[in-house]
This record gives structure tokens, C-alpha cells and sequence, in this order.
């Protein structure tokens, strides 16, 4: 039987010092954090974590769709009864140099925002969607599926020639094999609201 939902979202901004996240920190900016989560009632819970400034860069960049705010990294967290199992840094995701504050700096052009959980016909699976926002047909968008143990199971970034099935031949078999709509989710929560969008 599929557990049922106890849905949470965990938004807030502090200031951090972090791996490469505290590096950036030294060149005198300041660093926040935002965190969107998910938790299932048999305990297993899943966590994006945001590290970003909240400013603009100091030239708008065609390969980046949002005027504010600026992306350093993003991570996802599987924890069972509030214990990490797994961590795994979103490095798969685009990035590119760009000035800010008079100084060359590396952000994610392509966030993720939003988290859910897909149903299955036998179990739960844990998704992430995210897109860059340019404009056209060619703007990458990015899927990433998961068991609730942190596997990963099938990911895509379409427009830019990345695809990983884990044993399936494609996002189609995977919904097939594993009963999943994955324009039906279960539930589903967003950071949108972080992001403002050039008119």
C-alpha cells in the first residue's frame, strides 16, 4: 500500500558558509538558503536545499531566465526520521562564469524548483523538475526520478542531450513498468515564488 502524504514546505532564508558556498562568501557577499520539503507519514522525507544571492547580476545573460535571484548550487537530501541516508549535489545541472559585484563568479543556469512524489503500483517515487527560462524550444528543461532511498532511477535535461535510465529504456518505459503518470503527481511543491522573470 502507498503511505500516505503528509506534505511540509520549510522556507527560509539564513546566512551560511559551506564548501565552495564559503568560498564565495570570503569574495564579501552575502550568502542565503532556501529549503523546500517533502515528508511521507512512514517517515522518509526529501529536502532541496538553495544556495543563492538575493541580487542580479550586473548584465542580464540570454543563458540565464531570471533577473533575480542568482543560483550558486542546489542539493537534495533523502533522510529517513530526519536522518540523511543520502545527499547528492545537483552537479549534473548546467553553470556559467558571469560578472557580479565586478567579479567572475559560477552560477546554475537551470534551478530546480519544484519537488513531489509520484505514485507508482507498487511504491512511491520522489521527483524534481526545474527549467531555465529562456526563450524558444531549445530552453533546457530538467526531470529527475528517484526511489525514496535516494536512487536514482531516470533523469533527463532535455535540449542539451543528457539522459540516464538506470536499466530503462526510456522515460516512457519507465512510466510503463513502473504504473507512473508523471502528469498526475501525487503531490507537489514549489520555490517558484523565489524567482522574478524579466517582462
Amino acid at each position: 500500500m502507498v503511505p500516505k502524504l503528509e506534505i511540509w514546505i520549510i522556507c527560509t532564508l539564513l546566512f551560511v558558509a559551506n564548501g565552495t558556498v564559503n568560498a564565495q562568501k570570503e569574495m564579501g557577499k552575502s550568502i542565503s538558503v532556501d529549503t523546500l520539503s517533502i515528508s511521507l507519514q512512514d517517515g522518509s522525507s526529501l529536502m532541496l536545499e538553495t544556495f543563492y544571492y538575493g541580487d542580479t547580476l550586473d548584465e542580464m545573460c540570454k543563458t540565464y531566465g531570471f533577473v533575480y535571484p542568482i543560483i550558486i548550487t542546489q542539493n537534495v537530501y533523502f533522510m529517513v526520521n530526519d536522518t540523511v541516508v543520502k545527499k547528492r549535489v545537483l552537479d549534473c545541472l548546467p553553470t556559467h562564469k558571469h560578472k557580479y559585484k565586478n567579479e567572475e563568479i559560477t552560477i546554475q543556469t537551470l534551478p530546480v524548483f519544484d519537488i513531489g512524489v509520484y505514485e507508482g503500483a507498487d511504491s512511491c517515487f520522489y521527483y524534481l523538475e526545474g527549467a531555465c527560462f529562456c526563450c524558444g524550444v531549445m530552453c533546457p528543461e530538467y526531470l529527475g526520478i528517484y526511489k525514496m532511498d535516494g536512487t536514482l532511477l531516470y533523469e533527463v535535461i532535455a535540449a542539451m542531450d543528457y539522459e540516464y535510465c538506470n536499466g530503462y529504456k526510456s522515460l516512457h518505459d519507465f512510466c510503463v513498468r513502473e504504473g507512473v503518470d508523471i502528469n498526475n503527481s501525487v503531490q507537489q511543491r514549489s520555490n517558484h515564488k523565489l524567482f522574478q522573470h524579466e517582462n
